[in-house]
């Protein structure tokens, strides 16, 4: 919901899935955030690398993705609002970045 309201106080078209295999492709770049908590989930990064140029993900769950198509860009604490009480050790957010149009730093 924040999302969109971001998106329309920007005037920025989005396109939103529940379903990531729903999607047909040709997206410049796919965000995803908080989805490879679960090893279960991990196909989806294929998926992704199939639709969109570009793609970065946020996870505060894992220290590296094991893809070379995948660097680390950026790293950074962060808590939740309100406070959900979460663990110490899920408060460093990581990013990672996959694509030919993204400035490797």
């Amino acid at each position: 919901m924040m999302t969109r309201a971001n998106a329309k106080l920007n005037s920025v078209d989005l396109t939103y899935a529940n379903d990531v295999a729903l999607l047909d492709g040709g997206f410049d770049l796919i965000l995803m955030a908080d989805v490879l908590y679960d090893k279960s989930n991990y196909p989806l990064l294929q998926t992704v690398k199939g639709l969109a140029t570009n793609i970065i993900v946020a996870d505060s769950r894992i220290q590296s993705i094991d893809d070379s198509a995948f660097t680390l860009f950026y790293q950074s604490e962060a808590l939740t609002y309100p406070n959900l009480g979460e663990f110490d050790e899920f408060k460093d957010v990581r990013f990672f970045q996959a694509g030919s149009d993204l400035a490797r730093h």
